[in-house]
């Protein structure tokens, strides 16, 4: 079981990454902490495979915390992933340089979080290994494709007609990028994808299914005011009386697809 530890002041975040860690059959956290100095200290005492931490800190930054990280000697240290607001490319480089296995922004895309958690869990190398400088343009590129294409989705759905201050709006944008990145949640909608989206949003598998119903019902019922896209729901309807879940998700993740052909790694 991997064992993971959370540094961060952002209580929101914290709070759903423990949910999801709770939850989780193959995770256990070893410590929380808000405090940078404290953080460090949990670091070189409590045996961790993955550190989760922000680089704004009471105390002492994430930066500075890396650094004196960088310095250790003989001391079997975690991997280490950024999430964090800062987005300035000097920031990432130089936490990447520190030694962090990896770069995320906020909001945190959950989903790949728990897949970079299980990932750099199972690597047992050392924590600033040989080939570290060879991989870090592609980190910093990774980063930020990963916050471009949450921004793309969210524009997508809003074309669609989707209103942003729904919550069905938030649940389908996880769930068109968790099958993106993964079709087969498209088997599996109840027992995959609705769930996985519960858990990323600390909620329940029936709200997600009726928010998200209800977001797209409502989003259908309004298009009759233009006719394009009225022609698109028609597409996705068929011959049914109104559009399903699945319907939708499956026309939305199909039209990104072959928009943003090449722009995003949209499947691994």
């Amino acid at each position: 079981m991997l064992k993971v530890g959370i540094i961060d002041s952002d209580k929101k975040s914290v709070k759903d990454l423990k949910n999801i860690i709770a939850r989780s059959n193959d995770m256990r956290l070893v410590f929380s902490t808000n405090s940078g100095k404290q953080g460090l200290n949990y670091i070189k005492t409590i045996q961790s495979d993955v550190i989760v931490m922000d680089l704004c800190l009471e105390d002492l930054d994430g930066l500075s915390l890396l650094e004196e990280l960088s310095q250790e000697k003989g001391l079997s240290l975690p991997k280490i992933i950024i999430v964090s607001n800062i987005k300035q490319e000097d920031s990432i480089t130089e936490a990447i340089n520190y030694g962090a296995a990896y770069y995320m922004f906020k909001p945190i895309n959950y989903s790949l979080l728990i897949r970079r958690i299980q990932g750099f869990g199972h690597f047992k190398d050392s924590y600033m290994d040989a080939d570290h400088r060879k991989i870090e343009n592609a980190i910093f590129m990774d980063a930020l494709k990963t916050n471009e294409m949450e921004i793309s989705i969210g524009n997508y759905l809003a074309q669609l007609g989707i209103s942003p201050s729904l919550s069905g709006y938030r649940y389908l944008k996880d769930a068109i990028r968790l099958v993106i990145s993964d079709s087969s949640y498209l088997n599996k909608m109840t027992k995959g994808l609705y769930e996985t989206v519960a858990i990323l949003n600390n909620t329940t598998w029936t709200r997600v299914e009726r928010n998200m119903r209800f977001a797209i019902n409502n989003a259908y019922q309004m298009c009759s005011r233009d006719q394009v896209e009225l022609t698109t729901w028609n597409y996705i309807v068929g011959r049914r009386p109104r559009p399903t879940n699945m319907d939708f998700i499956c026309f939305a993740c199909e039209n990104f697809k072959r928009s943003n052909k090449g722009r995003f790694v949209l499947e691994k």
